[in-house]
């Protein structure tokens, strides 16, 4: 479980230290950095996937790959940077961890252009990971899913070619990785479809009949010394959802709520593995009224109770769902005169002794805003 990340020259976070809880959320306005912030935890995840599978200078090559393909380092590089882009990672009982990169462009002969470090503040300019190094960067981090929902996605009919169907970003597969669970762990599915009650009101189970689901293949065409490729559409039998709502019959999800699918679908991710994992939820608030914006975040306190090695940070723009959040867990953020971005914890702001008297995290929120994270206010 991360405890703290330590951003140097990651898009809008150009210096930005933030401590960690197993459950946190970012607040602050659009584009002031929460997104970037979900992103960096995803990279710094996406590097130790590549630790469980490398060692060595291999995982030297593989962090070099990373940065030349999924996370191209002149795109999330802050703007105007020279410096290199560094991540550094906190976790219980282990040493900080560091990696750090820089363009190819700006290294100088001897030196090499990814380095790692453990332990001392200071990244020295070349530093091959070791075997033990590898081993400790895999231990020292969780698998992230990185889960920006969308209803459009959830609500489709899908079809899975490999044997354990997973959920995409946006939402697509909701419906495959359901009946997956329903016909091989049904008491997880059963889990999910109680939680699915307490956030919807009325809603009873869930279901994922058989649906003919429109798949696109690539065909390649010859003809003497030419060749074109037309897209060549085929029908297969897939799954789609079902919810049933007390004394209303069961609803295909394309006529659910955008919030009840939202709902089932981060309550699928949350029930789906006992494994250690880190949850980055963006918009967690979206399309959820605010009773069911606390029941979920309930949800997620219940499912962490029972898996303490859970770790979920999420951004949102409602005060009714920061009122569930103690403001320890809370952090602010804002973009400063230089167009970098701020972070600070809710119970950082120089009065909080008096606000947290009078006004829930919620109504304390809405009634600073965030111009005391920038310095001005």
């Amino acid at each position: 479980m991360l405890t703290r990340l330590e951003l140097r020259n990651f898009r809008v976070l150009r210096q930005v230290d933030v401590d960690l809880k197993p459950l946190t959320v970012f607040i602050g306005p659009n584009a002031c950095g929460k997104s970037s912030l979900l992103s960096a935890a995803l990279l710094w995840s996406d590097l130790a996937r590549r630790a469980q599978s490398e060692r060595g200078a291999a995982l030297w090559d593989a962090a070099v790959d990373t940065f030349r393909t999924d996370w191209p380092l002149q795109k999330v590089r802050s703007r105007g940077a020279t410096a290199p882009m560094c991540l550094s990672a906190h976790t219980p009982g282990r040493p900080k961890m560091t990696v750090c990169a820089r363009l190819e462009s700006e290294v100088r002969e001897g030196e090499e252009w990814v380095t790692f470090h453990s332990g001392a503040d200071e990244v020295p300019e070349k530093s091959y990971p070791s075997d033990t190094y590898a081993a400790e960067f895999m231990a020292a981090s969780s698998p992230a899913r990185f889960l920006n929902l969308d209803s459009r996605a959830l609500a489709g009919a899908d079809y899975a070619e490999t044997e354990v169907p997973t959920l995409a970003s946006n939402g697509a597969g909701l419906a495959s990785l359901l009946a997956h669970l329903a016909a091989t762990e049904p008491d997880r599915f059963r889990a999910i479809q109680e939680a699915l009650r307490r956030v919807v009101p009325r809603a009873v189970r869930v279901r994922t009949p058989r649906a003919e689901v429109t798949i696109h293949e690539r065909e390649a065409i010859r003809w003497d010394d030419n060749q074109m490729v037309r897209d060549v559409p085929r029908s297969v039998w897939g799954n789609r959802v079902e919810v049933e709502f007390e004394g209303m019959g069961f609803f295909e999800a394309i006529l659910l709520s955008e919030g009840t699918l939202l709902a089932l679908a981060l309550l699928t991710v949350l029930h789906q593995s006992d494994e250690p994992q880190l949850i980055l939820l963006d918009d967690l608030d979206r399309g959820l009224h605010p009773t069911a914006q606390r029941t979920l975040i309930e949800a997620i306190r219940s499912v962490q109770r029972e898996h303490p090695a859970l770790q979920v940070l999420c951004t949102s723009h409602s005060p009714y769902l920061i009122d569930c959040f103690d403001p320890s867990e809370v952090r602010v953020m804002a973009i400063g005169d230089d167009g970098f971005a701020r972070c600070k914890r809710l119970d950082e702001h120089p009065d909080a002794a008096e606000l947290s008297q009078g006004l829930s995290p919620g109504e304390w929120w809405s009634a600073v805003g965030e111009a005391w994270v920038r310095g001005d206010g």
